[in-house]
């Protein structure tokens, strides 16, 4: 069996569709929102489980941003339940609709939720560096309970490299990242400018429940900060010049 190396960097930041809204006149005049949406879950399905070994999947075709003409399968699995407690009641259900993916589970029970994307056209892959601009996964995470984990594999034409992004306790309305410096290679070298497929495997191991309402990439948020510093700088000497 490999074991990977948990990223354990987690920076937060305000939702990173309200960063791009509002940020400052003079930083967005020269700096372009290299935000790459990968999924906004802008469509409606749903998943439902209620026991050990029970499987439910959805297939839905073209309807992500995430490879061209992406298409993803939805897996909801369920690997442990709490039938073996007085009125245990085991379930767990998932729901992508109105811009949001929900989870939720019963307690003492375990599930997990695999979310595949691959590419519609056989041989098209995607920069989800955005021509160099992004170097990071977020995920605008609106609500979790307790934490929960999810093993990314992003595969290439050149390779496949994998990394575990970790949300260890309560969130709220928080933009959290996963650089891809964390990413090990598990075949050849991964060239994040040629990608064709992404799956994400989301565990918990409680009754932990979660809504994300949009995933994608972004520069590194300390890049963001240098630069912004920076931009300002520049602005504050320029006026103490003019004075």
């Amino acid at each position: 069996m490999i074991f990977f190396a948990v990223f354990n960097e987690v920076v937060t930041m305000f939702n990173i569709k309200k960063v791009i809204g509002c940020a400052s006149l003079v930083f967005a005049s020269v700096m372009p929102a290299h935000a790459l949406v990968l999924d906004s879950f802008d469509y409606t399905t749903s998943l439902s489980v209620n026991g050990v070994g029970d499987v439910d999947s959805q297939f839905l075709a073209g309807v992500t941003n995430t490879i061209p003409a992406g298409d993803v399968i939805y897996t909801l699995r369920m690997t442990a339940d709490n039938n073996g407690s007085p009125n245990g009641i085991a379930s767990a259900d998932s729901v992508m609709a109105d811009g949001k993916l929900f989870f939720s589970q019963a307690s003492q029970t375990t599930a997990s939720l695999e979310l595949d994307y691959s590419d519609a056209d056989a041989g098209t892959a995607l920069d989800i560096t955005d021509a160099g601009g992004s170097t990071s996964f977020y995920f605008d995470i609106d609500f979790a309970d307790i934490g929960f984990q999810a093993v990314v594999t992003v595969t290439t034409l050149t390779g496949i490299a994998q990394a575990v992004f970790n949300v260890a306790s309560t969130v709220s309305n928080e933009t959290l990242f996963l650089s891809f410096d964390s990413f090990s290679n598990l075949v050849g070298v991964a060239d994040f400018t040629q990608v064709v497929g992404i799956n994400a495997l989301i565990t918990n191991n409680a009754s932990g429940d979660f809504t994300l309402s949009e995933v994608g990439t972004v520069p590194e948020p300390s890049t963001l900060a240098v630069l912004g510093l920076g931009l300002l700088g520049l602005g504050l000497r320029s006026r103490k010049k003019s004075a």
